[in-house]
């Protein structure tokens, strides 16, 4: 068999990757509440000490509902790099990471680098933390990525009551071609 070639990765890109600082609405702690519909966001148990979760809380007459959290990171244009983590969700409905690309402040795409796509009403639960790794390239042009952490429905003609995602453990590095 021909040996897997060996990846060699530069440091942490993200501030705060463990989840043990609190994230806050400013974002001091690297993470930022980002939400289009009112969320707690709390601190619970993780792999190793604290990590974050987001709940989301939608009403009868509530469509769209999208919470999380997301962290800025300057990014080099056509570069590849790593993401991975670990999440533990529960009765979660379109869970998302996902990078929002950016150039002088301004978004200029987005790309789904993992997705759970749990099913409304109940949506999807894992009874264990589930760890996920993806590489991708940025585009051209670009001079940072929002990395994002959310859930949410649209058209929530099922009334989904909520659901709750919790990440810890998160990397995000160049890796060396």
């Amino acid at each position: 068999s021909v040996p897997t070639p060996m990846v060699e990765l530069g440091a942490n890109l993200l501030v705060n990757p463990d989840f043990e600082a609190p994230i806050l609405v400013d974002g001091v702690s690297g993470w930022a509440v980002h939400s289009r519909h009112v969320a707690g966001v709390f601190s619970a148990q993780g792999q190793d000490g604290q990590a974050y979760c987001s709940q989301q809380n939608l009403g009868e007459s509530e469509a769209v509902g999208w919470v999380g959290f997301a962290q800025d990171v300057v990014m080099a244009p056509d570069t590849l790099y790593l993401l991975k983590g670990e999440l533990l969700y529960e009765n979660a409905v379109q869970l998302h990471v996902l990078v929002e690309w950016r150039s002088n402040d301004q978004q200029v795409g987005r790309e789904i680098l993992y997705n759970v796509g749990g099913i409304p009403p109940d949506g999807i639960t894992a009874g264990a933390w589930m760890p996920f790794e993806v590489m991708f390239r940025s585009p051209g042009g670009i001079d940072e990525g929002r990395i994002h952490i959310w859930h949410g429905v649209i058209n929530n003609q099922t009334n989904v009551p909520g659901g709750q995602f919790c990440a810890d453990n998160f990397w995000l590095s160049t890796v060396i071609e």
